[in-house]
Parts: structure tokens; sequence; C-alpha cells
């Protein structure tokens, strides 16, 4: 398997995962409490994408260093609070798993700018390590040339 599609299947194992529980979690809650409505697979199956969408989000906001963040939650804030405007507006059987998949969304998100940001922290010292492991070979082959250790600087410089 190659690298980029072995990354992608282990990067998104975890809220697929996360979404399948939250989804079973809530139907047996909400079959607990509304034993007069049947517990429907679409419950379950509602929960999932919300809970990949949150994770790529916060995954891609956390990971890119930049000011992204600034972007992501006003737009996030935004569409809780008109979702909420339509769902307490509206008669709506659903407000129980609309409200559910609101509060899922946001620790999904959260979680995945954390994960974000624990990657890109963790990326950043193994790139300075890899840095550090080809300066010690660079020095190691010049002094094997009998060449002093450090280049000259015509040769590190920019043009």
């Amino acid at each position: 398997m190659l690298a980029a599609e072995e990354h992608f299947f282990l990067l998104l194992i975890k809220p697929f995962l996360i979404g399948v529980f939250a989804g079973l979690a809530f139907n047996l809650v909400n079959r607990r409490f509304n034993e007069e409505k049947l517990s429907k697979l679409t419950d379950i199956l509602v929960v999932v994408p919300i809970v990949l969408i949150a994770y790529i989000a916060g995954y891609l906001t956390g990971i890119s260093g930049s000011a992204a963040v600034g972007n992501l939650i006003p737009a996030v804030l935004a569409f809780i609070g008109g979702l909420n405007v339509y769902l307490f507006g509206a008669t709506s059987e659903y407000k129980t798993l609309s409200i559910y998949s609101i509060f899922l969304f946001a620790i999904t998100l959260f979680y995945g700018v954390l994960d974000g940001g624990y990657e890109r922290e963790g990326g950043r010292e193994a790139q300075m390590q890899e840095f550090a492991a080809r300066e010690l070979r660079i020095r190691n082959y010049r002094q094997n040339l009998s060449l002093p250790p450090d280049p000259p600087s015509w040769a590190t410089t920019d043009p």
C-alpha cells in the first residue's frame, strides 16, 4: 500500500469509529427515553458524516499553522447559530438528534484541531532531527575527504 493511502486510512479511522460509537450511544439513550419512538438506523448514520466533517475541518486547521482558526471558528459559530434558529423555530421530531449532532460537531472539531496541532509539532521536530542527521553525514563525508568539516560559504548561500 502506498504511504498516502495508508496515512489517509489511519487518519480517518479514528473519527469514523468515534462517529459509529457516538451514533450507537445516541441511539441507545434515545431508545431508552423515547420508548414510543422506534430507533432508526438513520439516527446512527447521520452522526458519522458529521463527525468526519468536523474532524477533517479541525485537523486541517490544526495542521496548517496559519490563521485558519480565525476563519473557521466564526463560520462554525454562524452555522450553529443558524441551525439553532431553524430548529427552535420549526416543529421537528429530530430536535434531539440535531442538538446532539451540534454538540458532537463541536467536540470533534476541537479534537481535530488538537490532533492536527500535535501532528504539526511532531512533524517539525522530526524535520529538525532529519536536518541535524543530514548535517552530520555531510560533515563526516567532508572529513573523510580531508576537507574542513564546514562547507565553504559560497556553497551554503543562495545566489
